[in-house]
């Protein structure tokens, strides 16, 4: 993958045991939604945009007291799907991630941390701005 640094696309939606719940009782269950994602190796754990967690309807599973640049932050935890796909296959699991306001002129929606990238061998070559990422090496 290549362009514009280790920016992807990656796909968010309700954790399955959520989706069968609102589904049987005949409620709407959103379908994943496409979200642009910036591999952070600087962030212990993923971010989503607030924004995108009101669109799915979805409800924080907590409350998390984050660190940043100025001062502690209570921030909301959602538990979510994330897909990210590979030319082989997709990465597929349920994770805790913190919801904030994090869009901005880049159309970051999502930062992918290192909960996620701990599974998986990512390469980076900034002076060609491109990057690899691999879940299924990471278990060799």
């Amino acid at each position: 993958m290549d362009g514009k640094g280790p920016i992807l696309t990656a796909y968010i939606g309700l954790p399955a045991q959520l989706r069968k719940l609102r589904l049987s009782s005949g409620a709407v269950a959103a379908m994943p939604r496409a979200v642009t994602a910036l591999l952070d190796t600087g962030s212990s754990m993923s971010v989503i945009d607030i924004d995108i967690m009101h669109e799915l309807r979805m409800h924080a599973e907590d409350m998390l007291t984050v660190s940043s640049l100025h001062a502690p932050l209570e921030l909301p935890l959602f538990n979510l799907h994330l897909q990210i796909p590979q030319l082989h296959g997709a990465y597929d699991t349920e994770i805790g991630m913190i919801g904030a306001r994090i869009s901005g002129s880049q159309g970051i929606q999502c930062l992918i941390g290192r909960d996620v990238l701990q599974e998986c061998v990512f390469t980076y070559d900034g002076i060609k701005r491109s990057f690899m990422l691999n879940f299924s090496s990471a278990a060799s």
